[in-house]
Parts: structure tokens; C-alpha cells; sequence
């Protein structure tokens, strides 16, 4: 697949000086509703599965997608402490999984979702109106900086969220291309011509190891006793680097995003494997695949987001 990686501060993807100012100035703008309640998150998100499913025609500037996502508590769990959030109209996808005990896991996930959404209602309408010449992406960019903010003023002033975070993948859809921007070990794939291709880099320990040849056989990768050990969250720092990756998008593709749940019980070509035997439906590969991952255990959370362009 063709494509260009970089960070916030990278050499693919840098943000001028002037954009990552305006981003900034945003990402500090009390510009949200009331910050949700346990209650709320527990209204918004209940622990059984949510599942969300349609269709983007195909126009003759943009390739038409199909989209499904769903969330499952797994086998293990007792709650559900990932997020997913899908808004088709804008093409903006996102996976979130949270961390920390008491709950804590699922506000901050909930937390970063319901931030992207707000943005979505303030700023991609200002967007429209041109009252600033930013993408989706540089708007959902700068709605990371800001529910990042968010989660680690929270954990900061309560004592009982201390310590919590969450993962946040997301791809933006535009035309024939699609963005993901990343923060954490969600991850995103590429299926093209029957083939699984991680887009996104785990922000881990495990990571850092491979990356510095520490680790080098996939037995030593297996028996890695600190897999779950993650460098880089939301609300666990008061900065982040999330990474954008750019890609052109061909008939056929298939974006995934996915929590470790998903990850930890499939092996790459598995998933390539299930998507493949059913035609590259997005409703039914999804489906075998949180299926499967619930058979060999379901040891975590399970979300993933397909979106599957036309043909």
C-alpha cells in the first residue's frame, strides 16, 4: 500500500507552526458540553454490545464505504471499559480502550470518544463555513490534544480515576484516501488483495524492544513478560505525540480498527483469512471475528470498526 507515517512533529505529516498554534489555542477552548457522569457514560455506553452499521455512496470525487462497528465485554471481563464512536456522514471512525481500576478505564475511554464527538458538532461546522481552512484531520487531530487534556485534568483532581487513560485509533475518510491517527496499541490494518497490513506502530514497550533489537525471534517476542506495558496513552501524560499515517485508498480496501482484545486472540492472516472466505463483508467478517476471539477465551474488551470501500 502507498502511504507516508509521521508524527506532530514528523517530517511526513509536520503541522506548521502556524496550524499547530490555531490547533492548540482550539484544543484549550471551553468549547464542550458538561462533562458526562458515570451515569451518563452508563446511558451512553452500556456494557452490552452496540452495534452500527451504513452505507457512503460512491460520488465522483470520493470512493463509497461501507461501515460496521461493535463493542463485546468478552468472556473474562466483568465490564467494558473500550469505546467505539462512528460518525459515517463525516467519515470519522474511532476505537478507544481504557485503562485503570474502579471504572476509571471506562470514563477515560468514554471521555475521548464523547470529546471527538463534540468537536465533531462545533468544529468541523466552523470547518464547513471555512471559518478555518483545517481538515477533518487537523480538527480531530486537535480534538486529541483536547480530550487528552481533559483525561489527565480528571485523573489528576480525583483521586480514585489516578493513573487511568485509553488508546485512541481513528481513520478519517475523504475522497479516495483515508488519514489514522494513533495514540497508544489500538491498532489500525489495511486489508488489500488478501492481505493484513498493520498501519499503525504499537506505542509499547514490546515496541520499543522489537524496534531496538532486543527482541528478535518470534519466541522472544511471545515470551516478552511485559506485552501490556503501553509508552504513550491519552490522559497519562499532559502531552502526546499521536502518529498520522496517510493513505491512498483503492476499490476494495478494507480499514480495521481494533483494541487488543481483538489482537491478543487473532494472528494477522487470521483476520486476512476470515475476510477473505466472506467476500470482504464487513457485517459478516466482523461477526466470525469477535466470534472467534470470544471462543479462544476472551480474555479483554473486543471492539473493532470495519469500513470497507466499494468495489
Amino acid at each position: 500500500w502507498a502511504g507516508s507515517v509521521g508524527s506532530a512533529k514528523g517530517n511526513n505529516m509536520r503541522l506548521s507552526g502556524m496550524c499547530l498554534s490555531v490547533l492548540l489555542m482550539f484544543a484549550s477552548m471551553p468549547c464542550f458540553a458538561q462533562e458526562p457522569t458515570e451515569s451518563d457514560i452508563a446511558t451512553m455506553y452500556p456494557l452490552s454490545p452496540v452495534v452500527t452499521h451504513g452505507v457512503s455512496p460512491s460520488t465522483p470525487d470520493a470512493l463509497g464505504y461501507e461501515y460496521k462497528g461493535t463493542t463485546d465485554r468478552g468472556v473474562v471481563r466483568s465490564k467494558n471499559e473500550d469505546s467505539f464512536w462512528i460518525d459515517g456522514a463525516n467519515g470519522v471512525f474511532l476505537v478507544a480502550d481504557g485503562m485503570g481500576g474502579h471504572e476509571a478505564g471506562e470514563v477515560a475511554s468514554t471521555m475521548a470518544a464523547e470529546t471527538l464527538r463534540q468537536w465533531s458538532r462545533a468544529t468541523w461546522v466552523a470547518a464547513a463555513s471555512n471559518v478555518l481552512p483545517l481538515s477533518r484531520t487537523m480538527w480531530t487531530l486537535a480534538a486529541y490534544h483536547a480530550a487528552n487534556a481533559r483525561i489527565f485534568d480528571k485523573s489528576s483532581q480525583k483521586p480514585s480515576k489516578r493513573g487511568m487513560g485509553t488508546t485512541l485509533v481513528s481513520a478519517i475518510v475523504y475522497g479516495r484516501s483515508f488519514d489514522i491517527i494513533n495514540v497508544g496499541d489500538s491498532r489500525a490494518y489495511l486489508y488489500r488483495g488478501g492481505k493484513l497490513t498493520q498501519i499503525s506502530k504499537d506505542h509499547s514497550l514490546l515496541q520499543a524492544y522489537i524496534d531496538k533489537g532486543m527482541l528478535k525471534t518470534p519466541e522472544e517476542i511471545r515470551s516478552f513478560p511485559y506485552k501490556n506495558v503501553i509508552t504513550q496513552a491519552m490522559g497519562t501524560q499532559a502531552k502526546i505525540e499521536p502518529d498520522v499515517y496517510a493513505i491512498h485508498a483503492s476499490r476494495g480496501d478494507i480499514v480495521i480498527l481494533c483494541s487488543d482484545g481483538v489482537t491478543d486472540e487473532l494472528e494477522d492472516g487470521e483476520m486476512a483469512q476470515i475476510i477473505t472466505e466472506h467476500g470482504r463483508d464487513v457485517n459478516k467478517s466482523m461477526q466470525e471475528i469477535v466470534r472467534i476471539a470470544k471462543q479462544r477465551g476472551g480474555h479483554d474488551n473486543i471492539t473493532l470498526v470495519l469500513v470497507g470501500f466499494h468495489s
